[in-house]
């Protein structure tokens, strides 16, 4: 669909960040920032330019269900550049001038304005370029070469969560408010819809039904709804992110549900792991192992005998489970003896070899005195792995070697 020209015009107004010469709009996202956290009147384009440049700006903390430093944090910790990008901030808040000004001051906005000159703390509440002998330069947004680079630094996650909360509550704009309270209530009317489902399908069932939710912790504010979404600000440490969905009581009283888009509705949050598949889990079947990966064929060659074991009892417990059929009228099926498996076994370990084709498999079948419960396609007559043949097989699904 072709653009408009008022949506053209709108589009040059959120893009354009410096006012051409003799025009007093302004248009740098910074400066808006910190003219909505000052209360001053700004146009709908303005607030919107300013929210969404503190979105960008937004950082990372600890997630709540983090257990201990991943390898990549480690590796981050010992790059001197990573490390210089999350001291900047410090730096910046610590300095004299601009630590005796207080916390409001402390946001990334007026770090921003610093460095491009924009902002001084000699002259705090002054905005733009500070050059009383010429009048005509004197306050206006457009910057020269003497300015800074404001790239590569990282700010804390909570110093964004209080801007922007901040900015949201200082837009006394009533199309903020009436889209806050009519996505609050298509959030209400979705969980309710789902919940009411759900119960009409256990009533018939005579299982339990599901409590309604309430609402109580949901989001009260427009800031809240942006920062942590329809769920409002969970309850964690100072040093970890406020994931709503990850908070059982608001789970609760709000019908959130981790792992879902519900995750993404605030522009803090972030996509939760319904299942934690990150860590080395202990062997069913052996507790002192860990779960660990099958090595290729090759790959077995090149492993110690103690790291075989996994593999060994792998292939014992599919020995276990194949059926055969016995050379006999009432063509009866049963497992492989004790010995069967022994032989089997006492064979391909030599080789450390834990499969066998389909081919072999017939062999071993025949010397047993036994039928293979598989079809011969005609596939993989010179080898391959028994796996892929029974796939094929739709009518007999038995377990592979």
């Amino acid at each position: 669909m072709p653009e408009t020209e008022e949506q053209k015009q709108n589009r040059k107004l959120l893009e354009r960040e410096f006012a051409k010469q003799g025009d007093p709009t302004c248009y740098t996202s910074y400066l808006l920032r910190i003219k909505l956290l000052r209360g001053e009147k700004l146009e709908p384009w303005q607030i919107y330019k300013a929210l969404h440049s503190a979105i960008q700006k937004r950082g990372y903390g600890n997630v709540p269900w983090k257990k201990s430093a991943s390898a990549k944090q480690a590796q981050e910790g010992q790059n001197p550049q990573y490390v210089e990008a999350r001291g900047k901030w410090d730096k910046f808040v610590q300095q004299p001038d601009i630590a005796k000004l207080g916390n409001d001051y402390h946001y990334a906005c007026y770090y921003d304005a610093f460095y491009m000159k924009l902002w001084s703390p000699e002259h705090p509440k002054h905005l733009g370029i500070w050059c009383p002998e010429l009048p005509e330069k004197h306050g206006t947004s457009r910057i020269d070469c003497s300015v800074q680079n404001t790239r590569n630094v990282v700010f804390p996650a909570a110093t964004i969560e209080r801007e922007i909360l901040a900015l949201a509550d200082a837009a006394e704009n009533p199309v903020l408010h009436t889209a806050f309270e009519k996505l609050m209530a298509e959030f209400k009317d979705k969980i309710l819809t789902r919940v009411r489902a759900i119960n009409a399908k256990r009533k018939t069932k005579g299982r339990k039904l599901l409590v309604e939710p309430q609402f109580q912790r949901a989001a009260k504010t427009i800031g809240e709804f942006i920062v942590f979404g329809p769920g409002g600000r969970a309850k964690t440490k100072s040093d970890e992110r406020p994931i709503a969905a990850f908070d059982p009581e608001i789970r609760k009283q709000t019908g959130l549900r981790p792992g879902t888009t519900d995750d993404w509705k605030g522009v803090l949050g972030q996509k939760i792991p319904r299942f934690e598949n990150r860590i080395l889990n202990n062997c069913a079947l052996i507790p002192r192992l860990h779960v660990c990966r099958n090595p290729s064929r090759e790959g077995f060659a090149s492993l110690p005998p103690e790291k075989l074991l996994p593999a060994q009892v792998t292939f014992l417990m599919k020995l276990k489970n194949i059926r055969v059929e016995d050379k006999t009228p009432e063509r009866k099926q049963r497992g492989l003896r004790h010995d069967e498996i022994k032989k089997i076994f006492n064979d391909c370990d030599p080789k450390r070899k834990y499969n066998l084709t389909l081919p072999q498999w017939k062999k071993w079948c025949e010397h047993f005195g036994a039928l293979p419960i598989t079809a011969d396609t005609g596939k993989n007559k010179g080898g391959g792995d028994l796996k892929n043949e029974e796939k094929s097989d739709e009518k007999r699904r038995t377990r592979t070697l």
